[in-house]
């Protein structure tokens, strides 16, 4: 299992940090790499939502189906993803600090398959600098310049 950690210090209260990154639909909005989102529940918020999200285009596009496992609102977001053989499982936690919402975000990454034990080494620095350019995305959305 791989492990991919990351965080961000956001200028907007938790409650805001965690409306836009918990809501599917929302966080497409913010962030660019998701180009669609089709949900397979009639839920679309909260614990049992789920749906299929397709990143990119062109040769880097994938769609993975996701589960919204835990929604504690406002400090506990957690998404499992199953794309390519591996399953992709995300967790952000949310803090108050006193310069705004300290966002905090870990991905388990467990492979399934022999195929995904094997590719998973090279596609995780992608990986890594995808999840980046997220939360770079969400600091944008509340603090543009």
């Amino acid at each position: 299992m791989a492990k991919i950690t990351a965080s961000r210090t956001i200028r907007a209260p938790r409650e805001e940090v965690f409306a836009v990154t918990a809501d599917l639909e929302d966080h497409a909005d913010v962030v660019p790499r998701v180009t669609d989102v089709e949900f397979l529940t009639e839920q679309r918020w909260g614990a049992g939502t789920r749906a299929r999200q397709t990143n990119g285009a062109g040769r880097r596009r994938s769609t993975a189906e996701l589960e919204i496992t835990e929604s504690e609102h406002p400090g506990r977001f957690r998404l499992v993803a199953d794309e390519r053989g591996s399953t992709w499982d995300r967790t952000l936690t949310y803090l108050t600090t006193r310069d705004g919402t300290e966002l905090h975000l870990q991905v388990d990454v467990r492979p399934r398959t022999v195929l995904a034990r094997l590719t998973n080494r090279f596609r995780l620095g992608s990986a890594t600098r995808d999840l980046e350019d997220e939360l770079d995305a969400v600091v944008a959305h509340f603090e543009p310049r």
